[in-house]
């Protein structure tokens, strides 16, 4: 069929002049399915006169080869009109070899859904706040530094003193300063 879309930036697409499958066709779908082959569907992105590139996608023949089966292709764009990728994919999405066996039912047909996806622009980092933020912090930083730039004795004065005192008092023995003789000594 035929694939059409108003804008790659527009998910809708819709899929016109679905040709049924000639018999020969559906001939070959069946072989393929019956030994668990992959359908395979492309896109041509880039066409010249020389050579062709396509993007594809793949699903197992036995789960397109269904009654009421439906697939679904997304078209993954790049948001400026080129494709970058295709995915098939089907409904139900698996496919049982022996249930295919024993149903080997076909509508002769195809019923998909197309949609077009491009990337979603996402929220970026805010920088900006964040640079602001640790200009601020480093600043803060700063003038703190120079606010404690203060001698060793200006900033621990209050255990300096106390120490100070302690160790005077208790040098401090006798507080008379007196000769003091001990002892009962013998002497003469």
């Amino acid at each position: 069929g035929i694939l059409t879309f108003k804008s790659f930036k527009s998910p809708d697409a819709r899929m016109i002049d679905q040709v049924k499958l000639s018999s020969e066709q559906l001939k070959n779908l069946d072989v393929l399915s019956s030994v668990g082959g992959l359908y395979r569907i492309r896109i041509p992105v880039a066409v010249s006169n020389s050579n062709n590139t396509y993007v594809s996608s793949f699903v197992k023949a036995c789960s397109v080869y269904r009654l009421n089966s439906t697939d679904e292709i997304f078209i993954h764009t790049d948001g400026i009109a080129n494709v970058l990728s295709i995915w098939l994919v089907t409904n139900p999405p698996y496919c049982d070899q022996n249930e295919f066996e024993q149903d080997r039912r076909f509508a002769n047909g195809f019923v998909t859904v197309a949609s077009v996806r491009s990337p979603q622009a996402t929220p970026s980092p805010d920088t900006q706040d964040y640079i602001r933020m640790m200009e601020e912090q480093s600043r803060s930083k700063s003038e703190q530094g120079k606010t404690e730039n203060k001698s060793f004795f200006a900033k621990y004065w209050m255990y300096i003193v106390p120490a100070f005192i302690f160790m005077m008092l208790m040098s401090q023995d006798n507080p008379q300063g007196g000769n003091r003789e001990g002892g009962s000594g013998g002497g003469e």
